[in-house]
């Protein structure tokens, strides 16, 4: 893939696997989806914390950098917090 610029889109690397909050998620899903996979996470408290994080729910959760990931998980823990 040296063909892609950096800032391309497709040109992220996408991880097989996703470990949030005691979950594994597959890398391939959307934000919003793979969330949802989480225990006590539904459609509605993802597509929140897409909206609280400025997140694109679009996006592959495996694509997400490590910083965004923990960001996540303490929405996930304390949406108070994130207000």
């Amino acid at each position: 893939m040296d063909f892609l610029k950096k800032g391309d889109k497709m040109a992220q690397e996408i991880k097989g696997l996703v470990r949030l909050a005691n979950s594994d998620i597959k890398g391939e899903k959307t934000i919003l989806y793979g969330l949802a996979k989480v225990h006590g996470v539904g459609l509605n408290f993802s597509n929140a914390i897409c909206e609280v994080l400025n997140l694109d729910k679009n996006d592959k959760i495996g694509a997400l950098d490590g910083k965004k990931i923990q960001e996540i998980e303490e929405a996930i823990n304390n949406p108070a917090s994130k207000k």
